[in-house]
C-alpha cells in the first residue's frame, strides 16, 4: 500500500483555459449531422483525442494534474460550484468536487446512456482497473489488492462482516473511532450469537506524548484480542495516530489491523505497502477531490 504522485507526461492536447477540459473546435454542420457525428459530440468531454483514438477513457492529463498546479486562496473559488457567499469548511465530511471532476463524471454518465449494456458489462470493469492502477501508484499499493467501494463505512463493514469471531474474542478500538464504525463494532460484538467483547481505549486529548498513547494501547491488548480497528486521522478531532508504531505492535502478537483512513488520502503522504496494515479503507471524495461515492479498500 503506497503513496506518491507520479509525474504526468506532457499533453499533446491543445491548452485549456483555467483548467477547463479541452473541447472540440469542430464547427457544427449546417446541413445536418449524422448519427456517428451526434454520438461523437455527445461523448466529447475531458477525454483527450489521443486517448479516445486508443479506445481509452482516461481523463485528459491536464485534468488529472489540475489540482497539483492550483493556486490556493480566493483565486480558486471559481474552480468549485459553491454558493458565492459560502465558505465551505467541512471538506472532511462530504467533500466538494472541482468543476473538471464534475464534467468528467457527467461525461461518463452520458457515455453510459449511449449503450448501457456495453458500458456496464464491458467498459466499466476495464476502466475500474485502470483507475485502480492510477490510485495504486499514488498510494504506493498493489493494484491487484485494491477494490472500490461507495464509502469508507461500507469498506469497513465489508471487512468486519467477513471475520470469524468466536466466544470470548476481543476487538480493540479507540474512543476516537468514527461513530458509524463504532456502531458497527457494537453490533458485531453484542448482537450476534457469539459474545465478543469490544474494548474501547479511552484516549484523553491532548495526549502527553505518542509514546504514552502507545503504552496505553499496549496495556489494553490481551491474549483474546483478535482485531485492532484504528483511525489514521480521527474524523472529529483531526488527531493523527502513530500507525507506524502501533501496527508492528499488533502484528508481533499476530493481531490483524483494520485502518479507517477516510480522512487521510490527500492530507498525508501514503505508502500502504510500507505501512503494512492488513486492511486499509480510504476515500477519494474528500481530500483527493474526487466525485461522491468514490472510496477504496486495500
Amino acid at each position: 500500500m503506497k503513496t506518491a504522485s507520479t509525474p504526468v507526461a506532457p499533453s499533446t492536447a491543445p491548452p485549456a483555459h483555467a483548467g477547463t477540459p479541452p473541447v472540440s473546435s469542430k464547427a457544427p454542420s449546417t446541413t445536418g449531422t449524422t448519427q456517428s457525428d451526434a454520438q461523437q459530440q455527445q461523448t466529447q468531454s475531458p477525454i483527450g483525442e489521443e486517448y479516445s483514438a486508443q479506445g481509452m477513457t482516461t481523463l485528459w492529463p491536464d485534468s488529472r494534474c489540475y489540482l497539483r498546479n492550483l493556486v490556493l486562496g480566493r483565486e480558486c473559488r471559481n474552480v468549485f460550484n459553491l454558493e458565492p457567499n459560502t465558505i465551505f469548511l467541512n471538506q472532511n465530511a462530504f467533500g466538494v468536487a472541482p468543476k473538471p471532476v464534475m464534467q468528467a463524471q457527467a461525461h461518463f454518465v452520458n457515455k453510459m446512456e449511449l449503450n448501457p449494456d456495453r458500458f456496464l458489462r464491458r467498459e466499466v470493469p476495464v476502466m475500474l482497473r485502470q483507475a485502480a492502477n492510477h490510485l495504486a501508484r499514488f498510494i504506493h499499493a498493489d493494484a491487484e489488492d485494491l477494490v472500490f467501494v461507495t464509502n469508507a463505512t461500507t469498506g469497513m463493514n465489508a471487512v468486519l462482516q467477513s471475520l470469524d469471531l468466536q466466544n470470548d474474542d476481543e476487538v480493540l478500538c479507540l474512543n476516537l473511532t468514527y461513530s458509524a464504525v463504532l456502531n458497527t463494532l457494537r453490533h458485531l460484538c453484542y448482537c450476534t450469537q457469539e459474545f465478543v467483547e469490544l474494548k474501547v481505549v479511552d484516549v484523553v486529548l491532548p495526549i502527553k506524548s505518542y509514546d504514552a498513547l502507545v503504552e496505553q494501547v499496549v496495556d489494553a491488548i490481551t491474549p483474546n484480542t483478535r482485531l485492532a480497528v484504528l483511525d489514521h486521522i480521527a474524523s472529529t478531532t483531526g488527531f493523527v495516530l502513530p500507525l507506524e508504531k502501533l501496527i508492528p505492535i499488533f502484528h508481533a502478537r499476530n493481531i490483524p489491523v483494520l485502518v479507517d483512513g477516510a480522512s487521510a488520502p490527500g492530507q498525508l503522504p501514503l505508502n500502504l505497502n510500507e505501512l503494512g496494515a492488513d486492511f486499509y479503507v480510504g476515500t477519494a471524495y474528500k481530500w483527493l477531490f474526487g466525485c461522491k461515492s468514490c472510496s477504496f479498500l486495500h
